[in-house]
């Protein structure tokens, strides 16, 4: 059976394949070259046995003409620049033939030739093409590898990264060099881009201060990367929250720290989140930042807690978070496609229910067991605020046909828990049942108009402190005491509060 081999080269020498490729493109009875890599093969082979496929030609007309060369000579290479064969098109038109036997030849990729071009493994960077360039933004905070830059990227990089909040200091040219990776590190000075180049000043081996960026480049055989290092952090990093929290709750840590447990801490993430809502509500973004670091010390000590415990850690705690968020969105992360917002949230439901499936619902419902389907509103903690717990419940129910058709109806039933209330009190009945019924109608009456019953209510109490604060304040005005006022005076002082506030508006 006849063999086509594919040997991807990658952006190095043809020097630097693994020793088959290279046997191969000696030896092989025919090469075809992708006309990305000609020049060199044509060097190799000195015009033997040596078809060049042409830029722009149908990939299905030349896997045919590779079926037919091998054919004739039992065994061919077809040459391609990616490193990866697979990247090419030819390459996978190929391989869904199924009738003629491939061997793939992986060359050595942009990070393998990366890591030699600096002389050390590069263990977390981001691989960006230098077409990415092109739209104005680039990631700020990890360590970027630039594929495949043209001129003027350099220039661009100049203008992109010194207008960041987090400016870099320098770029470093990966290239060839007398056969070899190489690299010429760059400082960075930020430039108008468009001028066609970059202003730095080059700091290779010589310490050739002064040249310009581009002349780096330039002294390079050829350039198959750009490296830029991520700038070094201003403050403290997420590392140093999770190391400060473990010394504090260690041996020689903080008493206080290290007598807590889940438990009496549940108190003060309650408090902090309330805070957070605060901050949002007031529209307080300095506050925001300051309230959403103490939110996330709390989860940080709760993990460091259990963590102590042997139960588990914050990498478990991002590592499950992460893993839901991917499996919970199937339409970016695995190609199910979706029309509307209501398919996500729809999806993102169904997925839910499926990971719950015969594990204790926690919350709402019963526990499902063997041949038992869980409920519809299992997974709705009972230790949540009762308006938000209540609305969550209705909104379960909701998406399972449970609801009104029409906001008038629910209206109705607020009218109709108001006067049960009233027949509870003249009849010795319950109260405190009426008037749960009567808040939980008015909470499913918010959730049908589109309102969140917390913030409505939390806007009532708003008003009503700046209403009163501009009582007393009438009052004080008037030489008046507010405190020893009439409920009438009150009343008219309200009504007076009430207008301006409207006024105002």
């Amino acid at each position: 059976m006849e063999i086509i081999h594919v040997i991807g080269v990658g952006p190095g020498p043809l020097s630097y394949l693994p020793a088959e490729a290279k046997r191969l493109l000696a030896s092989a009875p025919h090469l075809v070259a992708d006309s990305g890599v000609r020049q060199d093969l044509e060097l190799e082979r000195k015009g033997r046995g040596l078809t060049v496929a042409e830029a722009g030609r149908d990939p299905g007309d030349i896997v045919d003409s590779l079926r037919h060369l091998a054919a004739e000579h039992a065994e061919i290479a077809f040459v391609v620049p990616q490193s990866d064969p697979t990247r090419h098109a030819v390459v996978r038109h190929l391989l869904a033939f199924k009738v003629t036997e491939v061997v793939l030849h992986v060359g050595p990729g942009e990070l393998e030739l990366a890591a030699a071009a600096l002389g050390r493994p590069l263990e977390t960077v981001l691989v960006i093409p230098g077409t990415d360039l092109e739209a104005g933004a680039i990631p700020t905070r990890f360590d970027l590898l630039i594929l495949e830059p043209r001129p003027g990227d350099l220039g661009r990089l100049s203008a992109l990264l010194g207008a960041s909040k987090r400016p870099r200091r320098s770029v470093t040219v990966l290239g060839w060099d007398k056969g070899r990776p190489s690299s010429r590190r760059v400082g960075l000075t930020p430039r108008v881009e468009g001028a066609g180049g970059f202003d730095g000043e080059a700091e290779g081996a010589e310490g050739a201060s002064g040249a310009d960026g581009d002349a780096a480049a330039q002294e390079m055989e050829s350039v198959f990367a750009l490296y830029v290092p991520a700038p070094a952090p201003d403050g403290h990093s997420f590392d140093d929250l999770v190391e400060v929290m473990a010394r504090l709750r260690g041996p020689e840590g903080c008493l206080w720290d290290r007598q807590q447990t889940n438990r009496s801490l549940a108190r003060y993430l309650i408090e902090e989140t309330y805070e957070v809502v605060d901050a949002i509500e007031r529209d307080d973004k300095a506050h925001l930042s300051e309230e959403l670091g103490d939110l996330l010390l709390q989860i940080v000590f709760h993990a460091e807690i259990a963590a102590s415990e042997g139960a588990f850690d914050i990498s478990d705690v991002i590592d499950g978070i992460v893993t839901k968020l991917v499996r919970r969105h199937p339409h970016i992360f695995a190609g199910t496609e979706v029309t509307s917002a209501e398919d996500v949230e729809r999806n993102w439901e169904q997925i839910k229910r499926a990971e719950k499936a015969g594990k204790p619902e926690g919350g709402a419902g019963e526990i499902a067991g063997p041949g038992k389907a869980p409920s519809a509103l299992a997974g709705v903690p009972a230790s949540l605020p009762a308006l938000l717990y209540a609305e969550k419940l209705q909104a379960k129910a909701a998406r399972v046909g449970f609801d009104w058709e029409e906001y008038r109806q629910v209206i109705e039933k607020v009218k109709e828990e108001l006067a049960e209330i009233v027949e509870a009190k003249e009849t010795g009945g319950d109260v405190e049942h009426e008037l749960g019924d009567v808040v939980f109608a008015v909470v499913n009456l918010a959730r049908f108009l589109g309102s969140d019953s917390e913030l409505a209510l939390r806007g009532a109490c708003t008003r009503f402190i700046n209403r009163f604060r501009q009582m007393e304040e009438l009052a004080a005005a008037a030489g008046q005491s507010f405190t020893e006022l009439s409920l009438d005076g009150k009343e008219r002082l309200w009504r007076e509060a009430k207008k301006r506030q409207a006024f105002d508006g």
